[in-house]
Order: C-alpha cells, then sequence, then structure tokens
C-alpha cells in the first residue's frame, strides 16, 4: 500500500480499540502516479485537511477525483489530534477545484450519496470556506475559546459545530490556536 509520508506518521501513533493498522509499504511527498488497469491515477498532496496524510486521487481520463475524508457529504471532520487542520483545508480544496473533474467520490457520504457533481463539491468549498471565514472573525473579535463554537453561526450551511465532537480539548484547542495565530 502507498501512502502520504503524514499517513505514515499518524499510522505510527495511532490507537483504536480494533487495534493498529500496518503502516504503508511506500510513501510519496506530494504526487505519486500510479496505472491501474489501462487508467492513469495522480495522486496527490497538498496539504492538512481531514488529517496530516490525506491523498487526493485524480483519474484524469474520466474526470474523476476521490477525495476520501477531505471531502465529505456530511458536516466534515478536522481531526486535529491525527494532524488535521480547518484553515489548511481551504488550500486542499482549492488544489482540488483546479483539477477538471465532473464527478467526485466523498469520503463519509449524506444517505443515498455516493458521489458528487462539480457544482456539489463547490457549494461543499463554499461552506468550508464560510466556516473558517466565520470562526477567523470571532477569533479577531476577542470570542473566547469556550464561547467559540456556541456563537459560529453554521445554520445557513447545515452543520452544527456546537457538538462533543467539536468541543473535545484536541480539537477545540488546536482550531482556537490556529485561528489566532492567523489574525
Amino acid at each position: 500500500m502507498t501512502a502520504n509520508e503524514g499517513e505514515k506518521a499518524e499510522v505510527a501513533t495511532y490507537t483504536s480499540p480494533a487495534g493498529k493498522p500496518e503502516p504503508p509499504s511506500a510513501t510519496y511527498t506530494n504526487k505519486s502516479v500510479i496505472k491501474l488497469g489501462g487508467a492513469q491515477a495522480q495522486v496527490f498532496h497538498f496539504g492538512k485537511a481531514h488529517t496530516g496524510g490525506d491523498s487526493i486521487v485524480y483519474f484524469p481520463d474520466l474526470k474523476i477525483v476521490s477525495a476520501g475524508d477531505v471531502v465529505v457529504g456530511v458536516q466534515p471532520n478536522f481531526d486535529y489530534p491525527n494532524g488535521g487542520s480547518l484553515l489548511e483545508a481551504q488550500k486542499v480544496l482549492a488544489q482540488i477545484a483546479k483539477l477538471k473533474f465532473d464527478t467526485l467520490v466523498p469520503g463519509h457520504s449524506a444517505p443515498n450519496t455516493t458521489t458528487m457533481t462539480r457544482a456539489e463539491f463547490d457549494a461543499y468549498q463554499k461552506k468550508v470556506d464560510t466556516l473558517a471565514m466565520r470562526f477567523q472573525e470571532l477569533i479577531k473579535a476577542g470570542t473566547p475559546k469556550n464561547e467559540i463554537l456556541a456563537k459560529v453561526k453554521t445554520d445557513d450551511v447545515g452543520w452544527n459545530v456546537n457538538m462533543a465532537q467539536w468541543q473535545a480539548p484536541g480539537r477545540l484547542d488546536p482550531l482556537y490556536q490556529e485561528f489566532s495565530a492567523a489574525k
């Protein structure tokens, strides 16, 4: 199995009741090209997003992108304990947007949704950018960390960030810190 170097580092420290996955047998830094049957797959690491080792697989001949959990059909999860970043995810999504594709295969999907159109991806990217902008504005205005999740407006994007997953110190602390540093 080939994976990004960041993924290899995450596997080394990963813990789960189900056990530890095997490390990748080969790694790449920013880009790798693989032939699968007669199709070419370009594998990119554009930076931190869901985790620090996310890979984006692009099939240029088919105009298909497989984004893993960088793009999801439900509320996103920026897994800070495993190197994720909402702020960096914006840059990753901007790189994906530069690819010529018609169909995107997200990681976790909404019920009855296994793919996204280009327009659906564009809408998802806009929601992530909106969320990041709102965090930035609230932190710049001095909103304390313990109030940020309750104050960030998300009803218009359809996501609820004021929940246990986002409130965990291993997620909230680095999220607040990265946006505070970006002021």
